[in-house]
């Protein structure tokens, strides 16, 4: 007899999918932290801040299913039309609880789910779905593959800095340093953005502009968390660092580095990190995260910056043809 803790299957005949919801993103939060705790793992954004992406457009390009089990959350998904890599893709998601991971639960989302996703690529012309997961969470990644996605030879490499030493680069004469000055200043950062990722390929993708609403809205928000780097008075870069104070489980997240290209290879990035760095030292933190596509040059200033890698925040990528039956 399989004890409580044991992994079992749920009756399908209970099992059931319905459109997602504005009102699910509290239930979505609280899955999202299971599953990534059952991994040694803490979500990217909390409940609450959950609840406040699914106040905001994020499905505009897509929809969302949820999995019930009676009147038991037991897994979601959702598809919309998106960017990765220079590339259009309908980025797909999908969590599950343990339980319902065998295939006789599991298809009775994802059967709808890909059906999803192929009317998105219809709708938008993407031809393959993109998905990815923590590489420590083996368990989607044996259902995705199952379901007919294929590893990409990209990855996200997590970093994990301890602030024990912080390395102080060297800057270039007439850089500063300041808090960005938001909403007025969200048009310059989406200016930079966009000057500053040109090529995908290697870098992946900036922030969405949403995030820019997003993060100041969040309980804690400090103007020190969004930089922007002056040269000479002209804004040539900058850095945003996700940190909610109220929930110390969930560490610092470097989230984005960006410099125009021709100042590149001066100290610019580095400068901005490092005062990212001292910042939180200076509130008691003692653990920075961050990531950078193992294309990207980026991986090498974060080792000289004192970053090392970190298994939890290293992500591994997954595609589909959806042209395919």
């Amino acid at each position: 007899m399989a004890s409580d803790t044991e992994p079992r299957t749920s009756g399908t005949d209970r099992l059931s999918v319905r459109p997602l919801v504005q009102e699910d993103g509290r239930a979505v939060g609280l899955l999202m932290q299971e599953v990534c705790r059952e991994f040694g793992a803490e979500p990217l954004l909390s409940v609450e801040a959950t609840v406040q992406l699914f106040n905001t457009p994020w499905l505009e390009r897509g929809a969302g299913l949820m999995l019930e089990d009676s009147t038991t959350i037991a897994g979601y998904g959702w598809a919309r039309d998106s960017a990765w890599n220079g590339s259009r893709y309908v980025q797909v998601g999908l969590f599950l609880r343990n339980r319902y991971r065998a295939p006789a639960s599991f298809q009775i989302l994802t059967t709808p789910l890909l059906e999803l996703a192929r009317d998105i690529s219809q709708r938008y012309h993407t031809p393959a779905a993109l998905t990815y997961y923590r590489s420590v969470d083996t368990a989607h990644v044996a259902i995705v593959r199952a379901i007919g996605f294929s590893d990409m030879p990209v990855a996200m490499v997590g970093f994990r800095h301890d602030l024990k030493h912080i390395p102080e680069p060297r800057p270039p004469a007439g850089l500063s340093i300041r808090p960005a000055r938001l909403p007025e200043e969200k048009s310059l950062l989406l200016s930079l953005n966009h000057q500053a990722f040109d090529n995908a390929a290697i870098q992946g993708e900036p922030l969405h502009e949403q995030y820019f609403d997003l993060l100041p809205s969040l309980a804690g928000f400090e103007p020190e968390q969004i930089l922007i780097a002056e040269l000479d008075r002209q804004p040539v870069g900058h850095a945003v660092l996700h940190f909610q104070p109220d929930k110390p489980h969930c560490g610092p997240e470097l989230c984005e580095v960006a410099v125009l290209p021709k100042h590149r290879g001066r100290g610019i990035g580095p400068t901005l990190v490092h005062r990212l760095l001292v910042w939180c030292r200076s509130r008691g933190v003692g653990t920075v995260f961050t990531g950078s596509f193992s294309t990207n040059p980026a991986a090498a200033m974060y080792w000289r910056l004192g970053f090392r890698p970190d298994p939890i925040r290293t992500y591994f990528f997954f595609t589909k043809n959806l042209t395919d039956n």
